[in-house]
């Protein structure tokens, strides 16, 4: 039985990880990431973003090992405030390098897309390549759909790749809109998930 809990800032390194190896051949974090050290930038953003704002204003649910990762934000949180991003506007632009534009610019696309009905945001969710197809993602994303339901709230996360929209269907999400990202980035899929009702 897979058993989850709320990650601690002890589990930081190592979900990270997961996260990178999770994307590290992702449509969008090929076109939002440069290449060069891809994976290290890419542990280094999961890190920051996780310490800056998944773990003090959101919900950040692991597996025991950490092998398996969904951030969640709550209803009303639009993102870090201007304080922190210019705090960590150094260290962003170091690890997102010559795409540091591209992404900024994706990000755009995405935040018109989502609703402005309060609602829980799935920010990122990945699991260990090696460990998928196991239950683990499942797993992870249950404690706040669970919430979700009970709490009549609607829930949203967005991907690029058709494979992850057949994964979100099997938890209740449908496709609400798709986009691709300008100048040549990834195919974008925003998906909802209304809560259900008690059988």
């Amino acid at each position: 039985m897979v058993t989850v809990r709320r990650a601690a800032d002890a589990d930081l390194d190592a979900l990270s990880e997961t996260l990178a190896l999770a994307f590290a051949d992702y449509p969008w974090t090929n076109w939002t990431v440069a290449a060069d050290d891809h994976l290290e930038r890419l542990r280094g953003l999961y890190r920051l973003y996780v310490r800056a704002d998944g773990l003090p204003f959101g919900e950040v649910w692991v597996t025991d090992d950490c092998e398996s990762v969904a951030i969640w934000m709550p209803p009303g949180y639009r993102g870090p405030s201007d304080d922190v991003l210019e705090r960590l506007a150094p260290a962003i632009e170091r690890l997102f390098g010559d795409r540091l534009q591209a992404a900024h610019d994706a990000e755009a696309v995405i935040r018109a897309l989502r609703p402005e009905v309060p609602h829980w945001y799935l920010a990122s969710m990945g699991t260990r390549p090696e460990q998928q197809g196991r239950g683990l993602g499942s797993a992870v994303l249950a404690p706040v759909l669970a919430r979700c339901d009970a709490d009549r709230l609607p829930a949203y996360c967005d991907t690029s790749t058709e494979g992850n929209v057949r994964f979100y269907a099997r938890h209740g999400f449908d496709v609400a809109a798709e986009t691709d990202v300008p100048d040549g980035g990834p195919h974008v899929w925003l998906l909802g998930r209304r809560p259900r009702q008690e059988a």
